[in-house]
């Protein structure tokens, strides 16, 4: 039995996802800075109990997100099938989460997450997919390695805003990186993931008092593509 949704209140004014319809330009936001290896290790949790595909990073993985001035590792990397997060009411066939701790928590998070949509494209697949699709097999525990660098587009222009997570306890701790390009994926690589990873997508949440920012000038919200 999973946990209920949180009750709204002042308690809970800072859940995730969000419909991403409103944002504040602003141009102090630093530039991401992934410091990823070429190759990380990691192990797949068990189908019966994982439903979203997590690969988690074995300890001494070297792969950071540079955020608030410290180096953040990344802890996990797992999908939503369809996306979560939405730009002006519209979803993704799919979302990436790339998990990091912050090490020394700012602003009361505990945890930065990058969100990477996922489209669907007639031509152009994603060789990130293509690891999940090879490896998740192996077996649960069993180590294998991939590229993190795959998740992240060449256009690195983000959303950023201060949430939750989108699973049960929904704790209010997580400082979220929404990248407004998407990747691209075929349709059979997609629908692949979607049968065997099925992690359902958490309603969006009000957004409540708080800002969405943008580091970004142009049209904010026109739905970006990877083309």
């Amino acid at each position: 039995m999973t946990d209920p949704e949180p009750q709204r209140g002042a308690y809970w004014a800072q859940q995730s996802p969000i419909d991403i319809n409103d944002s504040i330009y602003t141009k102090g936001l630093r530039p991401l800075r992934f410091d990823y290896a070429d190759e990380v290790h990691g192990v797949f949790g068990d189908p019966g109990h994982d439903p979203g595909h997590s690969f988690d990073l074995l300890p001494g993985s070297v792969a950071h997100l540079e955020f608030a001035d410290q180096r953040c590792p990344l802890l996990r990397i797992h999908l939503h099938a369809p996306s979560e997060h939405q730009i002006d009411g519209s979803s993704y066939p799919m979302e990436l989460h790339l998990v990091h701790k912050i090490s020394r928590p700012v602003w009361g998070s505990t945890a930065v997450v990058v969100a990477v949509f996922v489209q669907e494209h007639a031509s152009a697949s994603a060789p990130i997919l293509q690891h999940f699709m090879k490896h998740r097999d192996s077996g649960p525990g069993s180590p294998v390695a991939l590229d993190p660098n795959l998740c992240i587009p060449e256009d690195r222009g983000f959303f950023r805003y201060e949430g939750s997570l989108t699973t049960p306890a929904f704790a209010e701790q997580v400082s979220w990186v929404v990248l407004r390009t998407p990747l691209s994926a075929l349709r059979p690589e997609l629908e692949a993931l979607r049968k065997r990873a099925g992690h359902p997508a958490r309603p969006t949440q009000p957004l409540q008092r708080r800002f969405v920012l943008r580091s970004f000038a142009d049209h904010p919200h026109r739905r970006a593509t990877g083309e």
